[in-house]
């Protein structure tokens, strides 16, 4: 079957199945199953797909109506400039979370540190999940290092093969810990994305979030702060002097986790809003 022709089929589908993304879901499916470049769909439009390619699609667009997210299916997503391994042992990440990498970033460039991003700075990723936040930042930031830190061993494990796949392994480690309990140096920055959702209303999110991201990537507890209470609490006892935490957050969170880190002697620099025109991320630096 040519490909333009499928595509447009597999954009019917899932659009009739009330998927949002449909056009753009029927071409990573279509490119991933078929090992094609994204560029054969403006180049070569008649291109003929393959019967085993067809069998494989095909198939992806069956677990696709069924709600697997596209990440979970091809196993990895983009994020900022790299490619990222996804598995059901990672939060998938989303494009919301680069609003945090460009918040510190802007930050870095405007105001700190003598306006070099070719400084070097020491990073610290809080609740690590695939490595992204801090991956990014590396690939950003050339002379600087990091480490990642996760109570999930298999997450570990993920992030790991995204620092090798993006070939920044030389400038980070991963090291198993339940937020600050196994780190004891002082950083730069310090970035998280922790748990952020409220418990009860893990139940009313999505199919393709509670099904398929690990719960406890998305538990945050009674009130959806419980783990921004562990970093307020312990973040300023691991950053240098000058040193800057940024951290993102839900919608409407933003004046709680305020109030929540000022009451640990900390005072906000900046806050970010996210492609929605909603606060998403914030750095703080201790008062």
């Amino acid at each position: 079957m040519k490909l333009q022709t499928y595509r447009i089929m597999l954009r019917n589908r899932l659009a009739q199945a009330g998927i949002a993304t449909a056009d753009l879901d029927a071409r990573i499916l279509i490119q991933h199953g078929a090992k094609i470049e994204s560029c054969v769909f403006l180049t070569n439009p008649a291109y003929m797909l393959s019967k085993a390619a067809l069998a494989t699609i095909d198939n992806f667009i069956t677990r696709r109506l069924m709600g697997e997210p596209v990440a979970m299916i091809t196993g990895e997503r983009g994020f900022w400039d790299l490619k990222i391994k996804v598995t059901a042992d990672v939060l998938e990440p989303r494009p919301d979370s680069e609003t945090l990498i460009e918040l510190v970033l802007d930050y870095i460039t405007q105001k700190a540190c003598n306006n070099d991003k070719l400084q070097r700075y020491n990073i610290l990723d809080c609740g690590t999940g695939s490595g992204c936040l801090l991956l990014a930042l590396l690939q950003s930031l050339p002379n600087s290092t990091g480490c990642g830190l996760d109570i999930s061993a298999p997450a570990l494990k993920v992030a790991s093969q995204n620092a090798q796949r993006n070939g920044l392994q030389a400038r980070s480690q991963f090291v198993q810990s339940n937020w600050f309990s196994q780190w004891h140096d002082k950083v730069d920055i310090i970035v998280a994305n922790p748990p952020y959702i409220p418990r009860h209303m893990l139940v009313s999110l999505a199919n393709t979030v509670k099904d398929y991201d690990p719960l406890i990537a998305l538990d945050g507890g009674d009130d959806g702060l419980d783990a921004y209470r562990v970093i307020a609490n312990q973040a300023g006892c691991h950053l240098n002097p000058n040193g800057i935490l940024a951290i993102e957050f839900g919608q409407g969170q933003a004046y709680a986790i305020e109030t929540l880190f000022s009451a640990h002697d900390w005072r906000v620099l900046a806050v970010r809003k996210d492609l929605q025109n909603m606060e998403r991320a914030m750095i703080l630096t201790l008062k």
